[in-house]
């Protein structure tokens, strides 16, 4: 009996190894791979010392009546692809956590004092989270983050754009 549960332990230690080298390759090909060592790990899920915090998020309401007002800068963290298939109307596609010299250019146009909404696909997605808080961390005081997403706004028969990226906000 005792030689059955060690050879079954054995076997299991073994499965999860092979699961967890599987599940690291696969990450290494992926172009939008999770980042799992470092500081970046603690950054991607929000919650690094600039990351937002719960008062900085907002609802399907709120951001609704930003749009409506043309009250905020609306930011798409999704990739280009997903943003040229359907995108909040002026939202301007800042994909990658912003890291882009190219984004840096689009952001610099950008009051420090606008109120910027940042949305992502909304289920379960960390883009968001790193394009905030690369905007809070360069100085924007006013940084919100819609946690519905685009699948919540397109879902509840909101307008919605498609095409390419839009190089200005609501506020520009």
């Amino acid at each position: 009996m005792g030689e059955a549960i060690r050879r079954t332990f054995f076997e299991a230690v073994i499965i999860l190894i092979v699961a967890v080298s599987v599940a690291l390759i696969t990450n290494a090909f992926r172009p939008d791979r999770l980042k799992i060592f470092g500081t970046d790990c603690i950054k991607q899920f929000g919650v690094c010392g600039k990351a937002l915090s719960q008062s900085e998020t907002i609802d399907l309401e709120k951001a609704v009546a930003l749009f409506y007002n043309k009250a905020a800068i609306f930011i798409d963290s999704r990739t280009p692809i997903a943003y040229a298939m359907g995108h909040i109307p002026g939202a301007v596609n800042i994909p990658n956590g912003g890291t882009n010299p190219e984004y840096e250019d689009m952001i610099s146009g950008f009051s420090r004092d606008s109120f910027i909404v940042v949305y992502d696909d909304g289920v379960g997605g960390s883009a968001a989270y790193e394009v905030a808080s690369i905007l809070k961390e360069k100085g924007f005081s006013k940084v919100l983050l819609f946690s519905g997403g685009f699948s919540q706004w397109r879902n509840s028969g909101l307008p919605v754009d498609a095409g390419s990226n839009s190089s200005k906000g609501f506020l520009n």
